[in-house]
């Protein structure tokens, strides 16, 4: 245990040293450049910046009862298609994407009903409601593929 934490400390240590420096100057004109060379230049302290990993885990299904157990799986209920569990889930789901869809359908017909004034040319206005049409698009076809899964094909 002392050596895990021994290890881990030289690590943290090690880490902060490796941390480079950063120079600022300016010149005459009033631009700034930054460098990592110490050249005239004023050397600024940067905070550390902490990195989290944010890709999300795959899943993975466990087997159906690979052990020759005869006692319930929760997993595995929800992806058997049999189980009405799914429909549950497919149905909670539908119901959301209707409600979504009702409101980017009133999002657009609000945004519709506006005009900037940078919107002289028709276009100008059909290219700033293209990603509202987008979305209603996409919820509309959210809600066709749920019912073709929940109707069968």
């Amino acid at each position: 245990m002392k050596k895990i934490v021994y290890t881990l400390m030289i690590g943290l240590m090690a880490s902060v040293h490796a941390a480079p420096d950063v120079y600022k100057y300016v010149d005459e004109h009033g631009n700034v450049s930054y460098s990592n060379k110490p050249n005239g230049g004023k050397k600024i302290d940067l905070p550390m910046i902490s990195t989290v990993d944010n890709t999300a885990p795959s899943y993975v299904a466990p087997p159906a009862n690979s052990s020759g157990n005869s006692g319930s799986n929760n997993m595995t209920n929800i992806v058997n298609p049999a189980s009405g569990s799914k429909r549950i889930i497919l149905e909670e789901e539908l119901k959301k994407e209707r409600e979504l869809l009702a409101k980017a359908e009133a999002e657009l017909a609000s945004q519709t009903q506006i005009r900037l004034g940078n919107e002289k040319n028709p276009l100008k206005k059909d290219e700033r409601l293209l990603p509202f049409k987008e979305t209603v698009e996409q919820h509309k076809n959210n809600i066709k593929s749920l019912e073709i899964e929940l109707n069968g094909k």
